[in-house]
């Protein structure tokens, strides 16, 4: 017996995440995209005859998941040919969600040395921080990275360690943590 397709899923960077979903705009097909990323979090976009007309990340929906949408790193990727609403929120036009979305693309290619993977430095410092705030850590975590876009230059990674270390009451603790996340964030670390 064949497999069936909506269940098959593929592993995919954002990029390739991206590629799909622009596939589906560029061939006004319908259905939803599913993409569950390394950190556990549901990305959800919905395509109707070619035009996004729902998109989540966690418990982000609308306009408002854009940004997070932008740092996923890698997922598990299926697409299902159902077109299945998920939130209500308004949306911009799907052009511009796609630019926006291309945005941390370029951004990413182009930061060459100089800037981090968000996704990468939240992983790290999102399990870091679970050995010292146990599992509240991965929502402190989110909301400090929230508003990093997809690259982050290394001032703004010293800058969240801080802003998490100030999360942990003991402050011999909070030293170790920061030497850990510095360590660990190196180039070849």
């Amino acid at each position: 017996m064949a497999e069936d397709p909506t269940r098959m899923t593929e592993r995919l960077d954002y990029p390739g995440y991206l590629a799909k979903l622009e596939g589906l705009v560029r061939e006004k097909e319908t259905g939803t995209l599913f993409a569950k990323t390394d950190d556990n979090h549901l990305v959800v976009a919905v395509v109707r005859d070619g035009a996004i007309v729902s998109l989540a990340h966690g418990p982000k929906r609308g306009a408002d998941a854009i940004g997070l949408v932008k740092q996923m790193g890698h997922a598990e990727v299926r697409v299902d040919p159902n077109a299945i609403a998920y939130g209500n929120k308004p949306l911009p036009p799907t052009d511009e969600i796609l630019a926006s979305l291309r945005s941390a693309v370029a951004v990413s290619a182009s930061a060459g040395v100089g800037g981090l993977n968000t996704a990468e430095v939240r992983s790290v410092l999102c399990e870091l921080l679970t050995d010292y705030l146990g599992p509240a850590a991965p929502i402190i975590c989110d909301e400090k990275m929230a508003a990093l876009g997809p690259t982050v230059s290394p001032a703004a990674v010293d800058l969240a360690v801080r802003e998490l270390a100030e999360e942990i009451d003991d402050e011999q603790e909070a030293g170790q943590f920061q030497q850990l996340a510095r360590q660990r964030l190196k180039p070849g670390g």
